[in-house]
C-alpha cells in the first residue's frame, strides 16, 4: 500500500473522532506556517478533510498545512503521522519531515520512505555508518532499488569502493542493469578505477545510446581522459536523438573550446543524491507524491544542475498547481545550460493558468534576450494560443531561422506554422510548408492528413488528396479526423456511398466536431436521406460551430426545410 492510499485507509479511523472538537496547543502548531490564503480549521474533522480535498487537486502545502493541524489535534494517529510525514517531504519542508520521520522511528513504525529521508540527512552529515544502518531494503517495496542503490553510495562514502560495487554486482535483474552500470561506473571514476569505469560505461552507451544524463557522463569521462573524438560522437548521437536541447549545445561548444568538464558525481552525497534524482524522474507520471519527495531529497543532497527542479516543475504543472511549478522552474540555477527550458516553462504555465498577459510579456523577454530555437518557439505556441496567428508565424520563423538545417524531426515546426499561416489567410504559405513537413518525413500522418484534407476543401489535386489521406488512415485507422477527411475526399469524387459509410465512421469515433456532422449532413442529403441530413445540419449548429460554419450551414437548411415543406 502506498501512501497515499495509507492516508485514505485511516480515513475511517479519522473521521470516527469526527464528534470531538479539540483545542489545538499552540506549542505543537508554532512551527506550522500555513501557505497564502490558507486557514487551519478549529476541528480534526475540518483540518482532515481540508487536507482530503486539498490532495485530490495535489495542492501539496495546502495538504502538509493541514495534516500538521489534524496531526496536532490527535498525535496519536499513525496514519495522520505517516500522511503528514510525506505531505511535508513533498513540499520540501525538510525540518518537519525530519522530525515526523523520527517520530514514526521512536514509534516503532518505520516507513521506507522516512529511513530513506533520515539517511540523507546521515549522508548530508558524513555519518555513513548510520546511513548504512538505516538503509535495509523492504521487501516488495517501489524504493528498494533506491535504498540499494543508496546503501551502496554510503559504502561508497565509508571508502570501500570495491564493497561498493560487489553490492551492485548483486543486482541481476536486466531490467535495472542500466543503472547498476552506470552507477558502477560513477564510483570507479571516483576511485580512479579507470578501465572498471570504461568498461561499465561502454555497457550503458550500448544498452542506451539515447540517455543523456548517463551518457553525458561518459562523455565527460572520455573528456578528461584525452578520448574528445569519442566524446564527440557520443554527444552528435544524443544530439540526433534529442535535437535543439541546450545541454548539449553546451556540451558541443565546451568541447569545442577546449574546457575540461567534471566529473558528473563529485563524492558519494551526491552519487546518492543521483540516485533520488533519477528514481524521482521515474516516478514523476506514477506518484507524483513520492517523486516530489525523492526530488526534494535529491536537492537537499545537492544536485546542483537544475534537474530536479525541472522535473518537480513538470510534474507540478502536470497536477495544475500552476505557481508551485513556477516557483520550481524559478529555483534552477541561472548557469544550468538548461536554463532555458525552465524559462519556456514558466511561460507555458502562466498561460496554462489563465495569465495571458503575463505569458506573452515573460516570453517575448526571454526569446528576446535567449535569441535561441526553443524560446521562439515556446513564443510562437503562447501566440497560438492566444489566437495570435500573424505573431505566431512571426515567432515560427525566426524559430525555423535559429535552428539550423532541418533534419526529418523538425517537420513538426513547419507543420504548425503552416497551421497559423492558414488561420491567417495565407494559405499559399501554408501549403508550402506542409509540403516541406512532408520533405523532411514523407510519411507523417498528421502533414498528411492536413494537406490533403485542405486540398480536398478547396476542391482541388483531388487525386493526390486522396491518396494522400489514404496514407494517413492506413497508419492511424482508429484516428475519426483522419476518416472525416476520407469521407470527404470521397464526397468530392462524387462517390458518396463511399463517403456515407467513411462519415458516419467518423463520427462514431469523433463526435461533437461540427465539420463532421455537416459533411454527414451533405453526404445524406446526396444519397436521398434528407431528413436526416437536415438533422445532422441541425446538429452541427447545436455544436456551436465558427461563423463561416455557421453561416454555410444555415444556408443550407434554409434550402433543405423549402424543398422538404
Amino acid at each position: 500500500m502506498n501512501d497515499r492510499a495509507r492516508f485514505f485507509a485511516g480515513a475511517a479511523l479519522t473521521l470516527a473522532l469526527s464528534v470531538v472538537t479539540f483545542a489545538i496547543p499552540d506549542s505543537a502548531l508554532a512551527q506550522n506556517k500555513a501557505p497564502s490564503g490558507v486557514e487551519m480549521a478549529e476541528t480534526l474533522p475540518g483540518n482532515f478533510l481540508a487536507a482530503r480535498e486539498a490532495l485530490r487537486s495535489k495542492d501539496i502545502p495546502s495538504q502538509a498545512f493541514y495534516l500538521r493541524a489534524a496531526l496536532a489535534q490527535h498525535p496519536g494517529d499513525h496514519e495522520l503521522l505517516n500522511s503528514a510525514f510525506v505531505a511535508s517531504l513533498a513540499n520540501g519542508e525538510f525540518d518537519d519531515a525530519f522530525r515526523l520521520a523520527e517520530e514514526l522511528e521512536q514509534r516503532g513504525q518505520k516507513s521506507p520512505l522516512a529511513e530513506m529521508a533520515l539517511a540523507a540527512r546521515s549522508l548530508k552529515e558524513r555519518d555513513y555508518v548510520q546511513a548504512v544502518s538505516r538503509l535495509t531494503p523492504f521487501p516488495k517495496d517501489p524504493l528498494q532499488l533506491a535504498t540499494i542503490l543508496m546503501r551502496v553510495w554510503a559504502v561508497a562514502g565509508l571508502g570501500n569502493a570495491d564493497a561498493a560495487l560487489e553490492l551492485l554486482d548483486q543486482i541481476n535483474d536486466a531490467n535495472l542493469a542500466l543503472m547498476r552500470d552506470h552507477h558502477a561506473a560513477l564510483i570507479s571514476d571516483l576511485r580512479g578505477y579507470g578501465y572498471e569505469a570504461k568498461k561499465r560505461w561502454r555497457a550503458v552507451h550500448a544498452r542506451d545510446a539515447d540517455n543523456m544524463r548517463f551518457n553525458d557522463a561518459w562523455a565527460r569521462f572520455l573528456i578528461r581522459n584525452s578520448a574528445r573524438d569519442e566524446a564527440r560522437t557520443i554527444y552528435l548521437t544524443l544530439q540526433k536523438a534529442h535535437p535543439h536541447q541546450a545541454a548539449i549545445q553546451a556540451a558541443l561548444q565546451n568541447l569545442d573550446s577546449g574546457k575540461i568538464p567534471g566529473r558528473a558525481t563529485e563524492d558519494a552525497i551526491a552519487g546518492a543524491g543521483e540516485v533520488l534524482f533519477e528514481m524521482g524522474a521515474l516516478l514523476a507520471r506514477k506518484d507524483s507524491t513520492l517523486s516530489l519527495s525523492l526530488l526534494n531529497l535529491a536537492i537537499f543532497l545537492g544536485v546542483k544542475d537544475g534537474a530536479p527542479q525541472e522535473v518537480m516543475g513538470d510534474v507540478l504543472g502536470e497536477a495544475r498547481q500552476y505557481d508551485a511549478a513556477i516557483k520550481a522552474y524559478e529555483a534552477v540555477p541561472a548557469s544550468a545550460p538548461t536554463r532555458v527550458y525552465a524559462e519556456t516553462r514558466i511561460g507555458e504555465m502562466l498561460q496554462a493558468a489563465e495569465r495571458p498577459e503575463a505569458a506573452l510579456k515573460h516570453m517575448q523577454t526571454v526569446a528576446f534576450w535567449r535569441q535561441d530555437y526553443l524560446s521562439y518557439v515556446t513564443l510562437a505556441d503562447i501566440c497560438r494560443a492566444q489566437r495570435k496567428w500573424r505573431d505566431a508565424v512571426g515567432a515560427f520563423t525566426r524559430g525555423i531561422e535559429l535552428m539550423g538545417p532541418p533534419s526529418a524531426t523538425d517537420w513538426k515546426i513547419y507543420f504548425l506554422r503552416a497551421a497559423v499561416s492558414e488561420r491567417a489567410n495565407d494559405w499559399p504559405s501554408a501549403e508550402q510548408d506542409l509540403k516541406k513537413a512532408l520533405e523532411l518525413s514523407p510519411d507523417q500522418p498528421e502533414a498528411l492528413n492536413y494537406l490533403g484534407y485542405s486540398w480536398v476543401d478547396k476542391n482541388i489535386n483531388l487525386e493526390p488528396a486522396l491518396a494522400m489521406i489514404q496514407k494517413a488512415v492506413a497508419k492511424d485507422k482508429e484516428n475519426g479526423e483522419f476518416i472525416d477527411s476520407l469521407g470527404w475526399a470521397y464526397f468530392r469524387l462524387g462517390r458518396y456511398d463511399d463517403a456515407l459509410v467513411e462519415l458516419e465512421k467518423a463520427i462514431k469515433l469523433k463526435g461533437g466536431v461540427p465539420e463532421i456532422n455537416d459533411h454527414l449532413g451533405d453526404a445524406y442529403w446526396k444519397v436521398g436521406r434528407k431528413r436526416e441530413g437536415v438533422f445532422q445540419w441541425r446538429k452541427t449548429l447545436d455544436l456551436k460551430p465558427d461563423d463561416d460554419i455557421a453561416a454555410r450551414v444555415n444556408a443550407k437548411l434554409t434550402s433543405a426545410l423549402k424543398e422538404l415543406n
